[in-house]
């Protein structure tokens, strides 16, 4: 009597996670049908195939069950959020919780590594109770999802909680060692705020906060939601300061979805107007004002 085989997905990692994307770009993070799912995934409804690949995106942790579906995880929303900057160290983190995630792929590392042909890979599976067609196909799917993944460290045990042992790749430095010159984009919730990355003109600190402001803006953006796309190579001969924002004249024409919200004088020299869109309500004035008193840093530090 054969034993029976550990179950593995259907597909490699970078189907997965392509399939997963259907979704979230879609629907988000939000419940959604197991039949509204697979369209998602490409699928024309609920048959053999579709539900085989939903499973496989269960094994991988890309998604998981809830009330009325499933949803895309906190993994699976990583790994979209910095879809364009595959080398990211939480990209490449997530990649790795969800390869090993895998029953199957973690015996596999622990025995052969990372990198075995197919062809012994195939027959080491058949011994272990594997139909000829099923070893073939585990083994395609684990040196696809390895290649996807990249190199492990060498200290990383599967069965060892991945958080604490995944290390980020050397290739894409921390926001930290962010520098004037540098791109970035901004995220808040996974989400990309600028249109196209910015170069950083300047990097001030306030109260503990570091803040970041790039070309074209004068508004500070937290330096925990910047993230770095490039460095600056060779730095960008920007210097490390301000240009102070010039007061629009009393009858600048407002921008198309603009209205004008506040204005009135500040000094004898000095008036202000504000100028906003959409829905102002008290959340949003409390940004304001926090910015306005990192900017009040700013210019107090240029002043002294």
């Amino acid at each position: 009597m054969s034993t029976r085989s550990p179950s593995y997905p259907s597909v490699d990692l970078g189907e997965a996670v392509r399939m997963m994307l259907g979704i979230f770009e879609k629907e988000g993070r939000a419940p959604v049908k197991e039949e509204v799912a697979v369209t998602r995934m490409g699928y024309g409804g609920m048959n053999g195939a579709s539900q085989k690949a939903l499973s496989s995106l269960r094994k991988y942790g890309l998604v998981e069950d809830v009330p009325g579906g499933v949803k895309v995880t906190q993994d699976g929303i990583v790994i979209a959020a910095h879809k364009s900057s595959p080398n990211h160290p939480d990209r490449k983190a997530a990649l790795r919780r969800s390869a090993f995630s895998v029953e199957l792929f973690s015996d596999i590392f622990r025995d052969f590594g990372a990198a075995p042909s197919e062809e012994n890979l195939a027959a080491q599976l058949t011994i272990k109770g594997f139909s000829s067609e099923g070893s073939v196909r585990a083994a395609k799917a684990y040196r696809a999802t390895m290649e996807l993944v990249g190199e492990v460290d060498e200290g990383y045990k599967p069965d060892a909680p991945p958080l604490s042992k995944v290390t980020p790749d050397a290739d894409a430095p921390p926001a930290s060692d962010l520098a004037v010159g540098d791109v970035v984009q901004v995220q808040i919730n996974g989400v990309n705020q600028l249109p196209t990355p910015k170069r950083v003109r300047a990097i001030q600190e306030h109260e503990g906060q570091t803040w970041v402001f790039v070309e074209g803006s004068d508004t500070g953006i937290p330096m925990q939601q910047v993230i770095l796309e490039a460095k600056a190579n060779p730095p960008h001969p920007i210097p490390p300061r301000l240009v102070e924002q010039k007061h629009p004249a009393p009858d600048s024409a407002v921008s198309d979805g603009e209205r004008e919200w506040l204005r009135g004088p500040l000094s004898k020299e000095a008036n202000y107007r504000i100028f906003v869109s959409g829905n102002l309500g008290p959340k949003e004035i409390g940004k304001l004002i926090k910015l306005l008193e990192a900017q009040k840093a700013v210019l107090s530090d240029d002043d002294e």
